[in-house]
């Protein structure tokens, strides 16, 4: 009898050793086992997530933001008539500087002769702070020929983007255009910048961007767009523009935004489709480009990672 305990003891061991020796073995299979129907609701609410913050935004975020008062951006106006004038678009631009004027450009842009150029550091030299957060630094500074009376003929071009187009806006007496910073190539005369926030309104975080640049004075701007830059006049009327086109607007037009007007589209391919449609009231012009997707195809793996999080800063201080 006590024989047979021995063995059975051995036994038992043997056994014991051999399940250690599996378990250690297939530790990750036994885990799964144990586990899997967690694991699967997990990858399940994460696949999902997506799709249910999308859902949350169109039904239950937008109907609230779209009854917020809109963003005037306007400030008390003169009685000095003021004009806005806008060319046709195009990949390079000839554009003419009157003597005793000077084109301040970013560096690059210039594609015709330089005789006489110097650097600018900051487009403001009064606010070199609120310059070189709108990335408006390192200019390409040219003067008008000096003692004529024939303007400079200077031809301006994007150097290294293909599907850029220029666009040149005349400003005079103007109040101001809120404008993407990073689409204004070049600047001659008497533009002034200024920066104005609107944290506590609902549509400026429904759209990701809480300060605005306000360009005004008397004198050119040339803009940039990618699949090409246009200038829509409104005379008492609304229009509407989706939001990733929309790189500017009169500051005399009233500023909201709305939900897309499809849901689906949207929920599958936000990329194709965006949530928030701008809508612009009042008497101005909404200047929009028609492909920006474009300058995003021509970007590198490591520059569209990158420029991902920095796109999303720069929008939120309207650069």
């Amino acid at each position: 009898l006590a024989t047979e305990t021995d063995q059975l003891q051995e036994r038992l061991h043997s056994l014991q050793a051999e399940e250690e020796i599996l378990r250690k073995t297939n530790w990750l299979w036994l885990e799964f086992r144990n586990r899997w129907r967690k694991l699967f609701l997990i990858a399940l609410l994460i696949l999902a997530a997506p799709f249910l913050r999308r859902t949350l935004w169109y039904f239950v975020g937008m109907p609230l933001v779209s009854r917020a008062r809109p963003i005037e951006l306007a400030q008390e106006t003169t009685q000095t008539p003021s004009q806005l004038t806008c060319s046709n678009s195009a990949r390079t631009l000839a554009i003419q500087i009157a003597p005793g004027e000077q084109l301040r450009a970013r560096s690059g842009y210039i594609q015709s002769d330089r005789l006489g150029a110097k650097s600018e550091l900051f487009f403001d030299r009064k606010s070199p702070n609120l310059s070189y957060r709108s990335g408006l630094v390192l200019l390409t500074r040219l003067e008008g020929f000096k003692g004529g009376s024939e303007p400079r003929k200077v031809l301006l071009g994007a150097p290294h983007d293909q599907a850029a187009y220029l666009m040149q806006v005349d400003l005079k007496n103007h109040p101001g255009l809120a404008l993407r910073a990073s689409r204004v190539v070049a600047v001659i005369g008497d533009v002034n910048i200024r920066a104005t926030w609107r944290i506590k309104n609902l549509h400026a975080w429904a759209t990701s961007q809480l300060r605005f640049l306000i360009f005004s004075g008397t004198g050119t701007l040339i803009l940039e767009g990618y699949g090409d830059v246009q200038g829509s006049y409104l005379e008492n009327s609304t229009d509407e523009k989706r939001m990733p086109l929309v790189i500017g607007f009169d500051t005399r037009l009233s500023y909201k935004t709305r939900r897309a007007a499809t849901f689906l589209p949207y929920l599958i391919d936000p990329g194709r489709e965006p949530l928030v449609v701008d809508v612009f009231e009042g008497t101005g012009t909404v200047f929009f480009e028609k492909n920006p997707s474009a300058r995003a195809r021509s970007r590198s793996t490591t520059q569209s990672i990158a420029d991902f999080f920095l796109d999303a800063l720069w929008k939120l201080l309207g650069i």
